[in-house]
């Protein structure tokens, strides 16, 4: 091992242990507010759940979008966005203590407060089998992604075998994966409220979680160029940061556009089982809350990235990213808190709010943990990167040495 892979290996081995450590002071923190206060953990356990699994159902989307139409952008982010695939086991595993307390999150667990004709889909056995087939089928999709992509780093030059595999399982698993993300979160997140329905609901969860994981591997990837990190720093120029800044604003726009459309269609309707989703969320200090999403989420970072010179500048990109980042976990404890909040008195739960802060940091620390792990585990850059059917030979050094 050289000092230049010795210096990598430093790298991913100080965040690696942090995460860890974060993990288990927050699953402390986690079990004790079960033993507890079960009734404040479980919501605030569920918005941690969703953001993280959020963030690697998006790096799935993104990578099999990246293999699909090619492009320089997806070179840089594409190890980032393979390591967050490989979290996706992690949390199936995460999902065991929804699975425990759902008479805690879901009001359909009595038969009673819902009609006869969603008593088949909306039982706890058929929630949990969708759950496991839906972990199914991307834990299967990822992998296969992950493994001929890093394959193609010790392929000859003129091996395009894993160039044309990618391609043809990104066509199926693109779709795949959009619909098994949008049932997740009619299963996971709309039915809080099974009187209430959204046929864009799980459109927007699908470009929440894209920006998200986007907002992250970008952070990661312009933090590693800004460290002189090779290969990262000699392909991060100011033109493809200008690029991954264009594909940001993208997904901004097109959250705002979607939930907007929503809140129009919904509220213009003035239909009685749709306006109290929107009262549950616009009054009291909630009402608060969807003003600042519409602010630092959409408003701010519109603002920002509309500057050409904004996203030449890997820092003021790392800076609008964590923003998005953080403002996507208060966009998630907006949509999943309020679910059992009187619309007389729609005040907001501290309890559950504190919860979700600690469940998010405590899940987050154990999926960092796992992402920075495989992150040091294969080079930095892809050696054969894809784009627009031509392959290309890049000169890189395994981040973690051998």
């Amino acid at each position: 091992m050289n000092a230049e892979e010795l210096k990598d290996c430093v790298i991913f081995k100080r965040p690696t242990m942090l995460a860890i450590l974060i993990a288990i002071v927050g699953l402390a923190v986690c079990v004790a507010g079960l033993l507890w206060w079960p009734r404040m953990f479980f919501p605030g356990y569920l918005v941690g759940f969703l953001f993280w699994t959020g963030i690697s159902i998006g790096c799935l989307l993104l990578t099999t979008l990246h293999h699909l139409v090619g492009g320089a952008w997806g070179t840089a982010i594409r190890r980032p966005l393979e390591s967050g695939i490989t979290t996706l086991p992690l949390m199936a595993l995460c999902f065991l203590p929804i699975t425990f307390g759902l008479r805690h999150l879901y009001p359909w667990t009595d038969p009673a407060v819902i009609a006869p004709h969603k008593r088949i889909y909306l039982s706890p056995l058929a929630f949990d089998i969708r759950a496991g087939l839906y972990f199914f089928a991307l834990a299967t999709l990822g992998p296969l992604l992950v493994t001929f992509s890093r394959r193609q780093d010790f392929a000859p030059p003129d091996d395009t075998r894993h160039l044309r595999w990618l391609q043809a399982i990104s066509g199926p698993g693109l779709v795949l994966t959009f619909f098994v993300a949008t049932f997740a979160a009619v299963d996971w997140a709309m039915s809080r409220e099974p009187s209430w329905t959204s046929t864009i609901y799980g459109a927007i969860w699908i470009v929440g979680e894209g920006l998200s994981a986007f907002t992250l591997v970008v952070f990661v990837s312009a933090g590693l160029a800004k460290r002189k990190i090779a290969p990262i720093s000699q392909i991060l120029t100011p033109d493809l940061l200008n690029d991954l800044g264009n594909l940001m604003l993208a997904f901004i726009m097109l959250w705002a556009y979607m939930a907007y459309s929503q809140f129009l269609i919904m509220w213009s309707g003035n239909v009685t089982e749709e306006i109290p989703w929107y009262l549950r969320r616009s009054g009291g200090g909630w009402g608060a809350v969807a003003l600042a999403l519409i602010i630092f989420h959409f408003a701010l970072p519109f603002v920002a990235l509309f500057f050409r010179e904004s996203k030449r500048r890997g820092e003021v990109l790392m800076i609008i990213a964590v923003m998005v980042f953080i403002m996507h976990v208060v966009d998630i404890v907006w949509l999943v808190v309020p679910a059992t909040t009187s619309i007389r008195t729609p005040a907001i739960d501290v309890g559950q709010v504190a919860s979700a802060v600690v469940a998010t940091v405590a899940i987050g620390g154990a999926w960092l943990s796992v992402f920075f792990w495989q992150l040091g585990a294969a080079s930095l850059v892809p050696r054969v990167a894809t784009g627009n059917g031509r392959v290309v030979r890049h000169n890189t050094a395994r981040a973690a040495g051998t």
